[in-house]
Parts: structure tokens; C-alpha cells; sequence
């Protein structure tokens, strides 16, 4: 009996002393990074990825940058941290010339890898340089300008989309002195949608016009859980 009671509080003092270490003394007294300029480590479990995923996408670490500087720790959850890097020789090594390097971490290939099926999104190294290599023809400046036209075609184009969509909006604001606020992140995700599926597998979703659609429906849900909006997969 005693041999359990005492097998028991180890345990329990192993696991409290390494939820300490992990949220309490690493991030704050031990991590390499801790001089780095951020913002405060926030709450102690989640640290700051609350304010990521309820704020709008981007602007929680636009403004970290514009107050810390161009190199920018955050802490997320249970003291995992991140760098945010802006400095134009530093995403050039990261993203360019030494991209094999900085591979996507684990947690976040597997997230993808959920999403989209096994791909270029979530394969490293030189399985992912091979896909690199077979797709690049697919990019080439030819390729592209070819597509130029149904940009076009999903922002401004007869039947459209995008302008006539804001237009409407804004005729129809009640009070034209002060204004009115437009939805504009969502309504960019879905004309992106609807430029990708038609110039990349030839398949009108039209997004913004059907909300209903299968696939619309699928992205829309998708992007809510990077928007602070998770419930809406329940």
C-alpha cells in the first residue's frame, strides 16, 4: 500500500514539476530565445494563440512587428514558440535559398496533411523539391498570363462577382455619413476560391454568389477555425 501512495506522489510530482518547467521556468527563465523581442508570454497555458485565432488573420502579428521589430518571439500553447521574421534576407533564406533547411513543423504538415491529402504541402526535403520540379512548368510566366483573365473575370468580369457584390453593399448602407463596415477578408477568401478552382481544375464554385455550395461550404468551415470561429464545425 505504502509502495503505491508513494508511486502515486512521484508521479504527481513528476508531472507538476514538468507542467512547471513547461510553462513557468523555460519560457520565461531558460529558453534561448527569451531575450528575443515579443509580446508578453499571455496566458499561461495557451499563451498567445487566444489573440491569433479571435482576432482577424495576420493583424495579432502585423502589430507585434510594428511595436517589437522585424524579429518577433510569441509563445503558444503549453511554451511552444515561434519566431516571426520579416527582415527581406531573412525570408529570403528561410523561404528561398535555404527553404530545405526550415522545413514546416510536424504539427502543422499533419494539420495540412488532414486538409489536403498527402502532397506538396506536407512532404520535406527532396520529396518535396521532386514535386517542386514536376509542377514548376505549371507556374512559368507564360502559364500565368494565359490565366490573367479569369482574375479578371472573378473580381470585375460580366456576370460578377467581386465589384458588383461591394457596390451593392455600399448602395444599400443606411447611413452613407458614416459609412459601413465590409466583410472584406471573407469575401477575398472566396473569390481566391473561386480564381484557384477555375483556373487550376477548371470547376466554377462561385462562391460568391452560392455560399451553398459543397465545395464553398467546405472552405468557408475550414477557414473558420483559423478565424476564431470554430464552432461553426459542430
Amino acid at each position: 500500500m505504502m509502495l503505491i501512495v508513494y508511486t502515486i506522489s512521484l508521479g504527481t510530482l513528476f508531472v507538476a514539476s514538468r507542467i512547471l518547467y513547461r510553462l513557468i521556468l523555460y519560457p520565461r527563465l531558460l529558453s534561448p530565445l527569451r531575450s528575443v523581442p515579443g509580446p508578453p508570454l499571455g496566458h499561461p497555458i495557451y499563451g498567445q494563440f487566444p489573440e491569433i485565432v479571435n482576432g482577424e488573420a495576420g493583424i495579432p502579428q502585423r502589430g507585434w512587428v510594428k511595436k517589437f521589430g522585424p524579429v518577433v518571439r510569441a509563445v503558444g500553447p503549453v511554451g511552444v514558440e515561434r519566431l516571426i521574421f520579416t527582415r527581406p534576407e531573412a525570408l529570403h533564406k528561410i523561404l528561398s535559398s535555404d527553404w530545405v533547411e526550415y522545413p514546416r513543423p510536424k504539427f502543422m504538415r499533419d494539420v495540412l496533411g488532414f486538409v489536403t491529402g498527402y502532397g506538396l504541402l506536407t512532404v520535406t526535403g527532396n520529396e518535396h523539391k521532386q514535386m517542386r520540379r514536376v509542377m514548376n512548368p505549371a507556374f512559368s510566366i507564360p502559364n500565368l498570363a494565359a490565366q490573367s483573365d479569369m482574375y479578371y473575370d472573378a473580381i470585375e468580369g460580366p456576370g460578377a462577382r467581386l465589384v458588383e457584390i461591394l457596390d451593392s453593399h455600399i448602395r444599400t448602407c443606411e447611413d452613407p455619413e458614416q459609412g459601413t463596415i465590409l466583410p472584406m477578408y471573407e469575401w477575398m477568401s472566396k473569390v481566391t476560391l473561386d480564381i484557384i478552382c477555375e483556373t487550376a481544375f477548371g470547376y466554377k464554385a462561385d462562391s460568391l454568389h452560392d455560399p451553398r455550395n459543397p465545395l464553398a461550404d467546405a472552405y468557408e468551415k475550414l477557414i473558420s477555425m483559423q478565424t476564431g470561429r470554430p464552432d461553426q464545425f459542430v
